[in-house]
């Protein structure tokens, strides 16, 4: 009988998955530590044989396993700096696929899954799980963000699914925080290197500037996310999941509108 699964290990795997199909879709990817690179042939080794470990630990994909253990040894035969041909390259990206796949059906049929179920959630939770924040996405904007915006907010959708608000709080303002630094770029063409709280305001007097594009709407959302910010400065602030669920949506509102302004001001800046 196969081990019951856990929340740590529907993250390490979503983790794992999301960040070799990138690698091998020729996208630069972000590891643990934060560094972004190109997917080399030592971190698929290392991964594959991660993830080979973990669907065999705990009995999912059983039609892909062997397939996976193949791919594993491959890449093991490999010598120093020796890398993986394309067409191998394809069929582990196919094979990736699948296997998440099987991942999601596993979720969805929910196979002793309850700890990674919040009791007062209102949200989709298998679609952030197997998509990540770009399940609350309404338009295409999630695929214009940096990787590192990409990981944060995505990180902010699995605290929250594994019964973490306050972490999923914490990372959402990180994940905005960056966007608006690249907002302020864009309109002023200079960096900011001023905290969050001078950051927001300096913002605010070039949004009201803005108003016809966008600027209002943000605005609002700015207004929001300055009464969460103040409340995660006091240390012992614990936010429950309805707070969290609040403060995620919000986050990816706060974005399509930054992406939205954004654009309108290249567009201008360019005619």
């Amino acid at each position: 009988m196969a081990t019951s699964l856990t929340a740590e290990t529907v993250y390490k795997l979503s983790r794992l998955s999301q960040m070799l199909r990138d690698g091998l879709s020729g996208s630069r990817i972000v590891l643990e530590d934060g560094a972004v690179r190109s997917c080399d042939a030592e971190i698929l080794r290392r991964s594959t044989r991660e993830i080979y470990n973990l669907i065999t630990q705990y009995g999912l994909a059983p039609s892909e396993q062997n397939s996976l253990y193949s791919k594993t040894r491959s890449l093991d035969s490999l010598g120093k700096g020796q890398e993986p041909d394309y067409q191998f390259l394809q069929d582990l990206r196919m094979l990736f696929e699948r296997v998440e796949s099987a991942i999601r059906h596993e979720i969805s049929a929910d196979r002793n899954f309850k700890e990674i179920r919040p009791n007062e959630g209102t949200l989709d939770y298998v679609a952030l799980i197997s998509q990540g924040a770009k399940a609350l996405f309404t338009n295409s904007g999630y695929y214009r963000l940096s990787k590192l915006v990409q990981q944060d907010l995505d990180e902010a959708a699995k605290s929250l699914s594994f019964g973490a608000p306050t972490a999923c709080v914490m990372i959402g303002l990180r994940a905005v925080e960056g966007e608006l630094r690249v907002l302020y770029n864009v309109i002023t063409g200079k960096t900011f290197h001023e905290a969050w709280g001078k950051l927001t305001a300096e913002l605010e007097e070039l949004l009201k500037e803005q108003q016809e594009a966008g600027g209002k709407e943000l605005l609002g959302y700015l207004s929001y996310l300055r009464s969460v910010r103040n409340k995660v400065d006091h240390p012992d602030k614990v936010f429950t999941t309805r707070e969290a669920e609040q403060l995620l949506v919000h986050t990816i509102y706060s974005i399509e509108a930054i992406q939205d302004i954004a654009s309108k001001q290249k567009k201008t800046t360019s005619s």
